[in-house]
């Protein structure tokens, strides 16, 4: 269906559909607009197919020939992994100042990153954990051009402190800043869409971002924000200190 926004690793392996040989196109394993797997005899360049909306986790892990990857477009989701062990992966000067991009999709930064980091102009997707455990990061500037922040993108950024997320931005991912224990301020357009659902993990597990995004209230206290229109599963779990919350009529229970 449309709505999947993450398939994980070998999450079709060794069904019927995957063991028919006659699904592989160019030794890669398609389910409608989902990009499921790769073979590892893949060699050289790749062009995924126009159309295809998700690459799945680790989808391309295997394919240690694979030096040049062409993206279409139409991708809104690139898996954890996707192309981790593959030759382009492992060419270093693919690498830009420690960041792996895929012409407009930003794969993996390396964990040495440190302090502040500017994505790339033109850029249209962070892929799920791209800066995975970078504890050294301090600040990121993300241009108008990015429209999704993958799953757990951010996750366990220690030092990260404050992140403007730009209007352009229409999906923000399960647990994107999850553990960024020392994240005071998310700055985001009341009217972003990315903003109509609060998860219980998407900012810092301590609440501490919620709090300074209410701009004025205690730490006693939370106002959701006018517009969202669902808070998730244990949105304020661990929210020990939080003794009121204020929700608008626009969320639906």
């Amino acid at each position: 269906g449309n709505g999947v926004t993450s398939i994980g690793f070998y999450a079709f392996c060794g069904t019927g559909y995957y063991n028919n040989e006659s699904n592989w196109e160019n030794d890669v394993l398609y389910i409608g607009k989902y990009l499921i797997e790769a073979k590892n005899d893949i060699s050289a360049t790749y062009s995924v197919k126009e159309g295809t909306k998700l690459i799945a986790n680790y989808a391309f892990r295997v394919c240690s020939s694979l030096t040049s990857v062409t993206i279409p477009n139409s991708v809104t989701s690139i898996g954890s992994s996707a192309f981790y062990g593959t030759g382009y992966y492992k060419n270093e000067s693919n690498w830009e100042n420690g960041v792996l991009y895929i012409g407009k999709y930003l794969i993996e930064a390396k964990n040495d990153i440190s302090g502040t980091y500017t994505v790339k102009e033109g850029t249209k997707l962070i892929a799920d954990y791209a800066f995975y455990k970078c504890s050294s990061l301090t600040s990121i500037t993300i241009p108008d051009s990015v429209t999704s922040i993958g799953d757990w993108a951010f996750y366990n950024c220690s030092k990260l402190t404050s992140v403007t997320i730009p209007d352009s931005v229409t999906s923000i991912g399960e647990s994107a800043f999850c553990n960024c224990s020392n994240l005071t301020s998310i700055t985001v357009a009341e009217n972003n869409t990315a903003y109509k659902s609060i998860d219980g993990n998407l900012y810092s597990k301590d609440c501490k971002t919620f709090i300074q995004y209410a701009a004025g209230k205690t730490e006693t206290e939370f106002m959701v924000p006018h517009g969202v229109t669902v808070v998730g599963f244990s949105a304020f779990d661990g929210c020990k200190s939080l003794t009121n919350v204020e929700i608008p009529e626009s969320v639906e229970y």
